[in-house]
């Protein structure tokens, strides 16, 4: 227990925080791993993992990032079955996770911040010539300019908007508003950018977006499908919660 985010709270305070995975197929959703996250001050403090019983391989600090990547490696190693890993911005906004969950070929769709960084056509960084004077350059450059995912979707005619059914319920059919588009995403570390599905959500008849998120599904999956995905992490909130 520490002083550190509390996302139930929706500040810091003095808590526990895990890290959760949760199977879910149409109306049904089942907890399937979890992970204590260890605070920093505790990873530094050898005594206290002594004194609390705290298995010596899970002394290290791990960012919860790193933990949930860990979650989907174990499921894929047990032969769980998924079709998407769906995340929220905290994880969305790690290019390091979204990289690993790549690596892994899997597929997610990510929550991310809104002032996500994307390239509307391919970057192609590359090291820029050396002009013989000063410094040689070392880091490859974008040879395009990169835009926030809200200056993007602040752009768009009203007409870009596309109206989607997510799901029947009680009330009556369910429906949203979404824009789409295919990115390029680079973190100045990759060799390459990341050609990925761009989509931003909202309410009908809002006009302040609810999310905007990342999924590296093949091109020509249906926007409809990705919402979904997306989605089905509230359909079950209540269940989990």
């Amino acid at each position: 227990m520490a002083r550190q985010w509390n996302g139930r709270l929706g500040k810091v305070d003095n808590c526990q925080v895990g890290v959760f995975a949760a199977l879910c197929r149409g109306e049904t959703a089942s907890l399937v791993d979890a992970r204590l996250h260890l605070p920093q001050a505790w990873a530094d403090d050898a005594l206290r993992c002594e004194q609390a019983a705290i298995p010596e391989n899970a002394r290290d600090y791990r960012s919860k990032s790193a933990l949930a990547l860990e979650i989907v490696a174990t499921a894929r190693r047990r032969g769980l079955r998924f079709g998407y890993v769906a995340v929220d911005g905290g994880y969305g906004k790690e290019p390091a996770f979204l990289y690993g969950l790549d690596a892994l070929g899997g597929r997610f769709v990510a929550d991310v911040l809104c002032n996500q960084s994307v390239y509307l056509q391919d970057p192609a960084a590359q090291v820029p010539a050396w002009s013989g004077r000063g410094r040689r350059p070392l880091h490859p450059q974008a040879q395009s300019a990169a835009v926030r995912v809200d200056h993007w979707a602040a752009l768009q005619p009203a007409d870009a908007w596309q109206r989607l059914c997510l799901r029947g319920g009680e009330k009556g059919q369910l429906v949203a508003e979404y824009l789409h588009t295919r990115v390029w995403v680079w973190d100045h570390s990759q060799a390459q950018a990341r050609c990925w599905h761009l989509f931003v959500g909202r309410e009908v008849g809002a006009t302040e977006i609810s999310h905007y998120c990342l999924s590296n599904a093949p091109e020509h999956t249906p926007l409809t499908e990705l919402a979904r995905v997306q989605a089905q992490r509230f359909f079950h909130r209540a269940q989990l919660s």
